[in-house]
């Protein structure tokens, strides 16, 4: 079927080529270097060419995060209560991850033995205080985190038991 007044070739509009000058050419439709024609082969292989925005499409797509994207929607609109509390135990991970950093940067910094003594018993108290949280749920779920074997390393580093 053609349609009137369309000018429209089935091949689409030139392609521009690079001759060996580094010049362009648009008075063909073939790329002038042979890796250039074993991609634009490869590619219609892969992507038909009666479908221009498939490539876009599947450039965009990703089915990993896709599938990540859709749990969590669905996860927040089938169990709001749920989500809220993923959110705060989340939250509360990062800012405990948080206060060690900065225990354990100032145990680095640290001048005399006396202000070592201070930095250790804080320490011993942010343990006791993240043990008992939640009934003592928090604690597993905190050493758990990505970011808590850093923490961990640190402290064995710095000789916190």
């Amino acid at each position: 079927l053609k349609l009137i007044g369309s000018n429209r070739s089935k091949e689409g509009p030139p392609q521009t080529a690079t001759d060996a000058t580094g010049q362009h050419n648009q008075s063909t439709n073939q790329p002038t270097t042979q890796a250039n024609t074993k991609n634009r082969d490869r590619d219609q292989t892969k992507y038909p060419p009666h479908h221009p925005s498939l490539k876009l499409f599947l450039h965009f797509l990703s089915w990993d995060k896709m599938g990540q994207d859709f749990g969590r929607t669905a996860q927040a609109c089938w169990d709001p209560e749920g989500t809220a509390a993923i959110v705060r135990k989340k939250k509360a991970q990062r800012a405990a991850i948080n206060q060690y950093s900065e225990l354990l940067s100032r145990l680095e910094q640290c001048q005399g033995n006396a202000e070592r003594d201070g930095i250790l018993r804080e320490i011993k108290r942010v343990d006791s205080e993240m043990m008992s949280k939640q009934e003592g749920r928090f604690w597993p779920g905190l050493q758990e985190h990505a970011d808590w074997p850093q923490i961990k390393e640190k402290r064995s580093a710095l000789g916190v038991v």
